[in-house]
Order: structure tokens, then C-alpha cells, then sequence
């Protein structure tokens, strides 16, 4: 999932277009954002693996 998020981030940055995320305020042009945006995006995706992880478990447990 973040391979494919950073994969098209950096094919419109090829092409001179960014992303600004406002709410973070990430410029996708910015090299140092660029960085910050993988950071949040591999807690975000262990999140969800954390989500997943818990659900299965409270599944077996019948919980």
C-alpha cells in the first residue's frame, strides 16, 4: 500500500505536479515532506496490521 501511495506521489512529482495535504501540511514538491509522508504512511499501515491482528484474534477467542 505505501509503495503504490509513494509510487504515484513521485510520478506526478516527475511531471511538476504536487500534493499539498493540508491538514499535515505536506507539500509533496518538498523532499523533507516526501520523507515525513513515508513515515506516516508506514505507522499508518502497521496500524491497520495492528487493526487486522486484533480482530482475527478476538474472532478465535469468540470475544
Amino acid at each position: 500500500m505505501i509503495k503504490g501511495c509513494l509510487r504515484y506521489i513521485r510520478e506526478l512529482k516527475s511531471v511538476g505536479i504536487g500534493i499539498y495535504f493540508e491538514k499535515e501540511n505536506i507539500d509533496t514538491l518538498d523532499a523533507k515532506s516526501e520523507l515525513f509522508l513515508t513515515i506516516l504512511s508506514s505507522m499508518a499501515q502497521e496500524e491497520s496490521r495492528s487493526i487486522s491482528e486484533n480482530t482475527r484474534w478476538g474472532i478465535m477467542k469468540r470475544f
